[in-house]
């Protein structure tokens, strides 16, 4: 029996002698894999190492997730850039137009007031309509600037201003009266037209201001009421050497490539002229019942209208007074 148990331990010790080895070597396994089982990953990384097979250890999880935040950040960071460098500019574009109202409001009043109306007289259209007719003494403003080559005003609007030419049509685009800068510009006629009253179509051009100066308040000629007192009808015009009276005859809205239809200072012919003039009037808003000719001269004032590149155009055509019996 002592024998037997002997050898039974013997046998005992040697089986644990030989399954030691394959023991150790799985608890090893295990705590490899637990180390890995509880390393934290995000949803898609679990898909590519799912995908892959690769093992993502948490400190480079935590690296791509730092990298993810760093580039949101960065992203978050150049949209705020932006948009504060938007609002600045804006701000100071704001700063800049009121400026600009401001400098040309001064001035309109200065022009004005340094402009003597030499002479004021009514003057008969029709048997019921009388028109208020200004001839102006302009060596004052002549002298003020060269470019002086009128004074215009249109019944029922905030139109009452002189008229400058420029060697081209952009320099009053962003010029005042006295040539210093300033967006608002002011109302120069075409540098096409001669301005000695021998123009066939006198072209001028006015901004249309939000604080309704130049040509801002131009779009009033749109309105039922404007149009419904035909004394409105009739602009005053000004050149150095004479004052005139010029009726509507149509008024509409073009965008900005199909303006240059409309924008004519010569003419090839009587006929092609005749056409010209038919073309327009039958472009008008409104049928103002004017008939023209051949010989008639007109004038075309000219602005921007709404925010889709649209235009607004007003023609008239020059009238005879009148004569009193």
């Amino acid at each position: 029996m002592k024998k037997t148990n002997d050898k039974s331990s013997d046998s005992a010790k040697n089986h644990s002698k030989s399954d030691n080895p394959n023991l150790a070597d799985l608890q090893n396994r295990l705590k490899h894999a637990e180390k890995n089982m509880t390393k934290i990953y995000s949803k898609e990384n679990r898909s590519n190492i799912l995908q892959s097979g690769e093992v993502v250890t948490a400190s480079e999880i935590s690296q791509n997730i730092r990298s993810k935040i760093n580039i949101k950040n960065f992203i978050y960071n150049i949209i705020l850039t932006i948009c504060l460098i938007l609002i600045i500019y804006s701000s100071i574009n704001i700063i800049l137009w009121h400026k600009n109202n401001l400098d040309n409001t001064a001035l309109i009043k200065q022009v004005t007031e340094e402009t003597p109306i030499s002479e004021t007289k009514k003057v008969t259209i029709t048997d019921d309509i009388q028109i208020e007719k200004n001839s102006y003494d302009f060596n004052s403003l002549v002298s003020q600037n060269p470019d002086t080559v009128g004074w215009i005003t249109v019944p029922n609007t905030e139109i009452n201003y002189p008229v400058v030419k420029s060697a081209d049509n952009e320099f009053y685009l962003k010029h005042s009266f006295d040539k210093s800068y300033n967006a608002a510009g002011w109302i120069y006629a075409d540098y096409r037209n001669k301005c000695d009253d021998t123009d066939k179509n006198l072209i001028i051009y006015g901004h249309n201001r939000l604080n309704n100066n130049m040509f801002g308040t131009l779009e009033n000629t749109l309105t039922s009421s404007w149009i419904d007192d035909q004394s409105n009808h009739y602009i005053n015009y000004s050149s150095l050497n004479n004052s005139n009276i010029y009726e509507v005859f149509s008024i509409f809205i073009c965008n900005s490539e199909d303006s240059v239809n409309y924008l004519r200072t010569e003419f090839s012919s009587d006929n092609d002229y005749l056409a010209y003039i038919e073309n327009i009037k039958e472009l008008s808003t409104h049928n103002f019942d004017v008939n023209l000719t051949s010989s008639d001269k007109i004038i075309s004032l000219y602005t921007c209208h709404g925010l889709n590149n649209e235009r607004l155009i007003v023609f008239a055509k020059l009238v005879e007074e009148k004569k009193n019996n």
